[in-house]
């Protein structure tokens, strides 16, 4: 999905415009606002002293107070949330060519801002995103990044244009080449993705994953919270770099850090098991809680294992079962599948078959691991599944049929164990595994 990001968040992000800051340099008027809005390439403040001045020098014909005037109505910026009033500043911007204000209008297309309770042809989307293509493709070809950025998210989904992937990758470059964050996590994504996809071709795969840590440094070394998590996931994996646990570690940090509970998982987990740290329970478990605080499934999974293993913390299978239970809860299907055998082994909780069998029924409809499928497996298997029927012989008929429905499905998933136990089926004569 393309981020929303206007022209002041470009640049309180460090992305400086292609174009001189003053549009025209005779304009005096103009000065006072700059040094209201920028400082070095950065956002300062926003005052009701600067919106004066740069609607003052916006009146004068300034493209940049402009745009910058346009952004006031349109973010409601010390004035009334005005979308009409908004692409009026815009336009008189464009139409001096100035290409933040082109990208702009692009966006209050892309975004359908102001056109909500209009009765014209622009609701329709298709014309909304052809008309966003021809005022991003107008800013693209001075060079903008942010509208090439744009302009390729448009070209990659093929809104308003026909789907052309190559052209997509071109404009990410070229934004991303200028310094834009944006276009360096979008092109980033994209090689990390076409390496995925790379499964026949190792020697494609790891030149893909290459390029994807190649332009997420660049950005995570920007700053970018995003970047710097996936990073840290590739050196992890060593997807395109050699694997390094502590590199891993730091760039996990500094999101980690500033609240981002993915990065807060992932340092947590590095310091339970001692991957390029000095292994430290009691420090997981301090990242653990502060991402399960935030409601984060994966965090509360692995503090019910601290819990139930006695690792920097107490053992203690009561507490195990009450983070398991919450982790369930928030669709963390580790939990769901551990709390499923949990119910089918009584362990912790009073045992419950047709329980456990709800969560791994559950697991099996959304995993891609074949894990839930080989439990369910293993059940049908074993002498639980035919006590208590009133005809053995037909209850132990659609017990095999099912160990075989279910290891079939957990095979056709790769799960590893559910093809051994297919050949051991076979080398037993009993059922057949075609």
């Amino acid at each position: 999905m393309k981020l929303y990001l206007t022209l002041m968040a470009r640049i309180a992000a460090g992305i400086l415009l292609s174009l001189p800051l003053l549009a025209h340099g005779d304009n005096l008027a103009m000065k006072p606002c700059r040094a209201g809005i920028f400082n070095e390439g950065t956002l300062k403040q926003d005052s009701a002293e600067v919106r004066e001045q740069c609607q003052r020098a916006a009146k004068q014909g300034d493209a940049t107070a402009q745009t910058y005037v346009g952004l006031m109505y349109r973010e409601g910026l010390g004035v009334q949330k005005d979308y009409d009033e908004a692409m009026k500043w815009f336009r008189k911007a464009a139409k001096e060519g100035y290409a933040p204000a082109q990208d702009n209008i692009g966006d209050m297309y892309y975004y359908y801002l102001g056109f909500e309770n209009r009765n014209e042809s622009f609701r329709s989307q298709d014309k909304r995103m052809k008309e966003a293509v021809k005022w991003y493709k107008l800013a693209a070809e001075q060079g903008y990044a942010p509208a090439q950025n744009s302009l390729a998210i448009m070209y990659g989904s093929g809104l308003g244009v026909p789907t052309d992937r190559a052209e997509a990758m071109r404009l990410y470059r070229l934004a991303a080449e200028q310094g834009l964050i944006e276009a360096q996590i979008n092109l980033a994504n994209k090689y990390f993705d076409r390496g995925r996809l790379e499964k026949e071709d190792e020697t494609e795969a790891a030149k893909s994953y290459a390029e994807a840590a190649k332009w997420y440094r660049k950005a995570a070394e920007q700053g970018s919270g995003t970047a710097q998590y996936n990073l840290g996931k590739i050196y992890a994996e060593g997807r395109g770099v050699e694997k390094d646990e502590a590199e891993a570690a730091k760039w996990y940090r500094p999101e980690a850090e500033k609240g981002n509970q993915f990065s807060q998982v992932e340092l947590g987990k590095i310091y339970a098991e001692g991957r390029g740290v000095k292994k430290d329970e009691a420090e997981a478990m301090k990242w653990f809680r502060l991402a399960a605080d935030k409601n984060n499934g994966e965090a509360q999974f692995q503090i019910s294992k601290m819990y139930a293993e006695g690792r920097g913390v107490k053992k203690d299978d009561a507490e195990a079962v009450k983070w398991l239970r919450l982790a369930a809860g928030n669709m963390n299907t580790p939990a769901q599948l551990e709390l499923g055998k949990r119910y089918l082994e009584g362990r912790g909780v009073e045992k419950n078959v047709d329980e456990a069998m709800a969560w791994f029924k559950r697991v099996e409809t959304v995993e891609e691991t074949g894990a839930a499928a080989f439990e369910l497996a293993k059940w049908h298997g074993g002498s639980l599944c035919i006590e208590n029927s009133n005809n053995i012989a037909a209850r132990a008929r659609w017990c095999e049929a099912e160990e075989m429905r279910w290891y079939k499905e957990s095979a056709k998933k790769g799960y590893p164990e559910a093809k051994a136990a297919l050949e051991a089926l076979a080398a037993k004569g009993s059922l057949q595994t075609k």
